[in-house]
């Protein structure tokens, strides 16, 4: 699903995303992994249901599974949660590009 996280062919990586959840439901990378290309499809509400639908413990979820429910709550309108969410997430585990969405959430823009 990497075209999917850069953006590229996007519907294909999502039906693939899609197909890999519903073999692996438990699984939160593939969980995480369809979120975010349910953001890069103008689904807000859709990627933060995908979180809220499974019991998941955040304080041993991957920061970058944190980083995306936030992204999705953040633009499904509630960014006090999503930075709530982030607050204590540390920069230097993440890469650039998750850093610059870190960098927006925590700013509220």
């Amino acid at each position: 699903c990497l075209s999917g996280l850069l953006r590229r062919d996007v519907e294909v990586a999502y039906g693939r995303a899609q197909r890999l959840l519903e073999r692996l439901p438990s699984r939160l990378p593939h969980r995480t992994t369809l979120a975010l290309l349910e953001l890069r499809r103008g689904q807000p509400r859709a990627a933060v249901q995908l979180f809220e639908r499974v019991r998941i413990d955040l304080r041993q979820a991957s920061p970058q599974a944190r980083l995306i429910y936030a992204a999705a709550l953040e633009a499904d309108g509630r960014p006090q949660v999503a930075r709530t969410l982030v607050a204590d997430l540390n920069p230097d585990t993440l890469l650039p590009e998750e850093k610059d969405l870190l960098r927006r959430i925590v700013r509220g823009s």
